[in-house]
């Protein structure tokens, strides 16, 4: 009963939608819903992507965006996490938390800091530069609107997820083999880049893939920097698709065949990274009887690595930090209690703590329900379709997942799923490829022998997953839990599309005409953020040691 209820909920957030997606690419016309009695089949939205000129100019201007924003977070996160785990700094791990925390502000104030500093006419870095080095300019010389710094900002924005991976690789690398380079005569240089960097292929393979789809995936940088019309990308034309740019009405069908030739395309990227790595027991180290890695100290060598460091903090944490910290100081308490009295300002915070736990919530429950069909019982019927349907995410990013629930929303219009909390929380949960292969690598390592002493004691299976296995998964089910919570806090675009008149804080605007109101709005904001992730935290502590 148990497998079959997660089944058929794991079906409606990710076959549902991918399905529906299929068939609204061949319906038309432009401003029906697929439906409708005046649709009809067509293969036009199909022939319009794939012959246009404008379309191949749009797939080229994102393939260079995606694979240059890419190679740029990979250049990061190799050099922070060679900073944090091989060299012999203060406090490494302080500087490891910094590199991942930014993920926990809100994107609006990065890019927002960003504008402050670099708007061509009146940011300060510009009319400092303006007024003192380069005289005779009436903008510039930096502007955001550019590919080139679309480029770096979503590499800044993608860089604490690929650190996380190669950290961790580097992490968990075993010195045997460094050992027995220098043994041989080897220098260091020669060493790393003969032994250690292809030991890291398959974290690079997989922070590289997953910054493709993190890329397609957030819409903050292209938006908020203002490119939308100096820079043609997928996901700008996907958004005014459906919002109806096209003679005044959505194109569903175009947006549809857009979203499916790019689900084509992750597929096959997926594919490519699957054949690569296939071989994964060339790249193990670890178990290999040997050496811990040492750490370098500090030298002329690792200036670069200083630089690299100082910048991303000086982009990451001090700029927006600066930013909201002076706003809301400018305003005075008169920002904060604009802010605190404001009722669009708490009706946000209510609505985006509803979606974001509620999101949270059942997606975890459902992770590890999935995570337990596939690993603790026999169900051969289940096992692998829920396996690959839990996984498929994977390749669905937000803007399509966005589009595909605005599409069956509107179908299902007898519901209340579209602009309703229920229709948010269930669009937010699909996004559980990354926590379903957490509960199901974490289900892995507990033991069947516990299974089978719970059912020789007559337990049934659900009282053995309560009582036994949830306690033993803790770590891993917090950690599932705050990653859908955090990602639910970050979402824009899904909420844009299926919200309709449901505000959270990435889409309630302004909260208050009152000078600094918005930055004191944003530091609230993270308050409450990072209040709910430390109070997930601390009740894990306090279960772990009441013994589950």
């Amino acid at each position: 009963m148990i497998a079959w209820l997660a089944a058929a909920l794991l079906f409606v957030l990710v076959a549902v939608p991918i399905g529906m997606l299929i068939f609204a690419s061949f319906r038309g016309p432009i401003g029906a819903l697929p439906i409708q009695s005046r649709a009809y089949f067509t293969f036009d939205h199909y022939s319009d992507a794939l012959l246009r000129i404008s379309s191949w100019r749009m797939a080229m201007e994102t393939s260079i965006y995606t694979i240059g924003a890419v190679a740029v977070a990979l250049g990061f996160a190799l050099s922070l996490a060679w900073l944090t785990e091989r060299i012999r700094i203060p406090a490494p791990n302080v500087v490891a938390a910094l590199v991942v925390l930014p993920f926990l502000l809100p994107p609006s104030s990065i890019t927002g800091s960003w504008l402050s500093l670099f708007w061509p006419r009146s940011g300060s870095v510009n009319v400092f530069l303006r007024e003192n080095v380069l005289g005779g300019l009436s903008r510039g010389p930096f502007d955001p609107a550019t590919l080139p710094a679309m480029i770096l900002g979503q590499a800044l924005f993608i860089t604490p997820i690929a650190y996380l991976i190669v950290a961790a690789a580097l992490r968990n690398m075993n010195g045997a083999l460094e050992e027995m380079s220098a043994a041989s005569g080897a220098g260091p240089l020669t060493t790393v880049r003969r032994i250690t960097l292809p030991m890291l292929t398959p974290a690079l393979l997989t922070a590289g893939v997953l910054g493709v789809w993190f890329t397609l995936d957030w819409t903050d940088v292209p938006f908020d920097l203002g490119a939308i019309g100096a820079v043609r990308l997928f996901s700008v034309r996907l958004y005014f698709q459906t919002v109806g740019s096209v003679g005044g009405f959505p194109n569903f069908g175009g947006a549809a065949a857009h979203a499916v030739l790019t689900l084509l395309l992750l597929f096959a990227v997926f594919a490519f990274y699957a054949r690569l790595t296939r071989h994964s027991a060339r790249y193990a180290t670890v178990g290999i009887k040997g050496a811990r890695l040492s750490r370098w100290p500090v030298g002329l060598w690792s200036i670069p690595l200083l630089v690299i460091a100082a910048f991303y903090a000086l982009a990451m944490w001090v700029a927006p930090l600066y930013t909201l910290a002076s706003g809301a100081i400018n305003g005075g308490g008169t920002a904060f209690t604009a802010v605190l009295s404001s009722g669009k300002f708490w009706s946000a915070a209510a609505n985006t703590m509803i979606v974001a736990v509620g999101s949270a919530t059942l997606g975890t429950v459902l992770v590890l329900l999935v995570a337990w069909v596939v690993v603790r019982t026999d169900n051969r019927l289940l096992r692998r379709p829920l396996d690959l349907l839990a996984t498929a995410p994977l390749v669905i990013p937000g803007l399509l997942a966005a589009t595909a629930f605005l599409l069956v929303y509107l179908v299902l219009d007898w519901l209340p799923l579209w602009g309703t909390h229920l229709g948010i929380t269930l669009a937010l949960s699909y996004r559980l490829a990354i926590p379903y292969r957490l509960a199901n690598v974490g289900m892995r390592q507990i033991t069947r022998d516990m299974d089978d002493a719970s059912a020789t004691s007559g337990a049934t299976p659900f009282v053995t997953l309560r009582r036994i296995v949830v306690p033993l998964l803790a770590s891993s089910i917090a950690a599932s839990w705050i990653i859908f919570f955090v990602f639910a806090i970050r979402e824009r675009t899904i909420i844009q599309y299926v919200g309709f008149q449901v505000r959270t804080f990435t889409t309630m605007g302004r909260v208050s005409s009152a000078p600094g109101a918005e930055a004191a709005a944003d530091l609230l904001m993270l308050a409450m953020v990072v209040a709910v992730v430390a109070g997930v935290a601390y009740a894990l502590r306090r279960w772990q040691r009441m013994g589950g």
